[in-house]
């Protein structure tokens, strides 16, 4: 009876901690003091101006409550983690021999030099500058577009990594975490994946735009979505590292609701799908539970996406293209082949994650970025024409593909400026086209 008790209090305080994360991440402070003021004037306190006061009460009440709820909230909504983490080393005394082995590092710090001389990640760009900005108090941000990617510069804060110079190290760290555990997940598959082509696959866009574009956090959501099929988590685990996505993009969820149905039972995805509910009914209050003004938060120069798509259709296939360059080719043929011997639920699980991606770019305008949040697909694939143990001609083909992936330089396509080439190796090509532009 007491360990029943002590169940379904955890239950109830988890749901709390979650009920609480969502609600800061959407009341920001703009919309709580619109909702004071509409109470005030219902209750007929007109003469009460808060707006007098206002610095004071963010300073002061809502930023320090916000601040301490949301970090009490985040720890133990991630206690399902944590457990599992401490009972996996506690079961494994020879962990560092599974997880941190020499070859994962190296093989890391191998590639992730390789990818920095590629394309140097030398400083924070574009929307990435307004995340650092972030980082220096994650709580006093206005409602837009920032406000729902709360989770990576709250915990940029809480280590102490803010600021222009902290939290591009900050960046940093998290690239060299995704890589590490993208490059456990491809050497513990028995694949025979060498360092070559390991680097291959990393300049594709899900890790390469963090090269590209530094400060997004992108980084972040890729580390818990891989983390989610790359270690044994329980399924408690897993519904709280998909949770935990959807507080660092609100977009993921296009891709969560996807890949929990692929690793969670029944129970746990139906218990997802209600958290799911609970998450879009948070979001859409914040627009006073108005669904197109929800959407219109994320046009770009007041035009929709579809509209920069039908504007730019070649830059939306280039787009599509540069996000895995060649081993579009692994998708595609692994897909044939899964659906030949009868995997379909693989095959399902990757075509539906790459096509959730395309249906991505017509919400917004980075198509080569979002287009490979279905990163996860790649990799299955990889997984897949490995297994199909190629020889002779065929396994040329193979190293042929991912030579020539290598060589083909990694673009960041938007649809709403022109093709970004950043500094390093890649732009060499440019270089090179224009010089020979320029002779002509």
């Amino acid at each position: 009876m007491n360990l029943y008790i002590k169940k379904l209090n955890f239950r109830n305080l988890w749901f709390a901690s979650l009920i609480i994360l969502f609600a800061i991440t959407h009341f920001t402070n703009d919309r709580l003091f619109l909702f004071a003021e509409n109470l005030i004037n219902i209750i007929g306190l007109k003469d009460l101006l808060l707006d007098n006061h206002h610095d004071v009460i963010v300073s002061s009440l809502f930023n320090p409550i916000r601040s301490f709820l949301f970090t009490i909230s985040i720890i133990f909504f991630s206690f399902p983690i944590f457990r599992d983490i401490i009972n996996w080393i506690k079961n494994h005394r020879d962990f560092h021999k599974k997880i941190l082995t020499r070859k994962i590092i190296l093989n890391a710090l191998l590639v992730t030099f390789v990818m920095s001389i590629l394309i140097i990640p030398n400083r924070i760009k574009s929307m990435g500058v307004g995340y650092e900005i972030m980082s220096f108090n994650p709580f006093e941000t206005e409602s837009g577009w920032y406000n729902t990617r709360l989770l990576m510069p709250f915990l940029a804060n809480f280590v102490f990594l803010y600021g222009k110079f902290f939290y591009f190290i900050f960046f940093v760290l998290l690239i060299f975490v995704l890589i590490i555990i993208t490059t456990y997940w491809l050497l513990h598959q028995d694949l025979g994946i060498n360092t070559f082509q390991l680097i291959s696959i990393c300049t594709s866009s899900f890790i390469m735009y963090q090269f590209q574009l530094p400060g997004y956090p992108d980084v972040l959501l890729h580390i818990l979505l891989l983390a989610s099929i790359a270690f044994q988590f329980s399924n408690n685990s897993k519904i709280a590292l998909l949770v935990l996505s959807l507080l660092t993009h609100e977009s993921s969820l296009f891709i969560t609701s996807i890949l929990s149905i692929f690793i969670l039972d029944k129970k746990s995805l139906v218990k997802f799908y209600g958290i799911f509910v609970i998450y879009l009914l948070f979001w859409v209050s914040g627009y006073g539970f108005d669904l197109s003004a929800a959407l219109a938060s994320h046009r770009y120069d007041n035009i929709n996406s579809l509209q920069w798509v039908l504007q730019n259709p070649l830059r939306e296939v280039l787009g599509i293209f540069f996000s895995y360059k060649l081993l579009w080719l692994f998708i595609i043929f692994s897909f044939l082949y899964l659906i030949k011997v009868n995997q379909k639920k693989k095959a399902l699980l990757i075509s539906l994650l790459v096509l959730s991606s395309i249906f991505m770019t017509l919400l917004a305008v980075d198509t080569s970025r979002l287009v490979g949040w279905s990163f996860i697909g790649l990799l299955l694939s990889v997984q897949t024409i490995h297994r199909m143990t190629l020889k002779g001609w065929r396994k040329k083909i193979l190293n042929s593909i991912y030579i020539v992936n290598l060589m083909i330089p990694s673009i960041h396509y938007s649809l709403n400026v022109e093709p970004k080439w950043s500094k390093g190796l890649y732009v060499l090509y440019k270089v090179l086209a224009e010089h020979m532009i320029r002779a002509y």
